[in-house]
């Protein structure tokens, strides 16, 4: 009478299942995009909110697609289940290949780095030696100055 009929709860564990294994692979591309762009615990803190936030969202979504908005524990359990085998099969082959591709690209930064660093030294080095004389040049012309103006007391 207050119970779920066994029909309508496998209708509604294929929605769930099928948003466990999408969950699955979006935690794949944030951790994609982790080991491109941030090496650094904050930067997994803040992406693992942000994943959360967005498992929250879409669980909600689903609750209310598929569920009219009852939250059932059953849908939970095999979206986290779907999740869990996703991460232990596919996702296994997804994050090599991730991890592969995030090397070549590493790669690639440090050799577009590695050719725009050179002329950057030595632009850097050109610009520190002209500072340094002209330094030199400025405590020169203030001791051999006769101008008075530089050290009144008026102005």
């Amino acid at each position: 009478m207050y119970g779920v009929d066994l029909s309508v709860q496998f209708e509604n564990i294929m929605p769930a299942v099928g948003l466990g294994f999408i969950l699955g692979f979006v935690y794949d591309v944030f951790k994609f995009i982790r080991q491109i762009f941030f090496n650094r615990k904050t930067a997994f803190f803040i992406t693992d909110m942000i994943f959360v936030v967005v498992c929250t969202l879409c669980s909600f979504m689903l609750f209310v697609a598929v569920n009219s908005g009852r939250i059932r524990g059953y849908l939970i359990l095999f979206e986290v289940i779907a999740a869990c085998i996703y991460r232990f099969t596919a996702g296994q082959l997804v994050c090599a290949v991730a991890h592969k591709f995030s090397m070549i690209i590493n790669a690639l930064c440090k050799k577009i780095f590695s050719v725009f660093s050179v002329p950057i030294k030595r632009i850097y080095t050109l610009v520190y030696k002209v500072s340094k004389r002209l330094e030199k040049n400025l405590k020169k012309s203030k001791i051999n100055s006769e101008n008075p103006l530089k050290d009144s007391p008026e102005l």
